[in-house]
């Protein structure tokens, strides 16, 4: 099964997991829209690895003054961990969620942005309505399903 689609999900010790909230399409109702909370990401574009589809993502959707070649590297040279959970099991495609540790990050102006993404969150500058903290425990309204699929599948949250 090939990774068709991806988020990032910086960890940042004592603040929690970064989240972010947008407005989607309603299902039933596609034309519909409203606000979702969910992961950073994408899908992953052809011939990209997944690891630089999710950065060229958080370059695109926060916006970071940032290049994918840079954050790809960053992410290699710190600590972090993905899972990754079957979208469609027709299709053979999975979406891979990695977690960075952002407290890990060597690159001290890197680290400083990512330290600083939700409160320095620009919205006139991003397709996204917001950033938040979520401290990987309390139950959230208004998540994407893909939130839900990885609350089941990743296990952060014990049941």
């Amino acid at each position: 099964m090939s990774i068709h689609s991806v988020s990032i999900i910086p960890f940042i010790k004592n603040k929690g997991f970064v989240i972010c909230e947008e407005m989607r399409k309603k299902f039933p109702d596609i034309l519909e829209k409203e606000l979702k909370k969910h992961f950073i990401g994408g899908k992953v574009e052809y011939k990209e690895s997944p690891l630089y589809a999710v950065s060229r993502e958080l370059c695109e959707e926060v916006p970071f003054d940032c290049n994918p070649v840079d954050i790809e590297l960053l992410i290699r040279n710190s600590k972090y961990s993905y899972c990754d959970i079957i979208v469609s099991d027709s299709k053979k495609l999975k979406h891979r969620f990695y977690i960075i540790y952002v407290n890990s990050i060597k690159n001290k102006k890197i680290k400083k942005m990512f330290m600083n993404m939700v409160n320095d969150f620009d919205r006139e500058k991003s397709q996204l309505e917001s950033l938040l903290y979520w401290d990987g425990i309390t139950k959230l309204d208004n998540i994407s399903s893909l939130f839900e699929k990885y609350i089941d599948d990743c296990i952060f949250i014990k049941k």
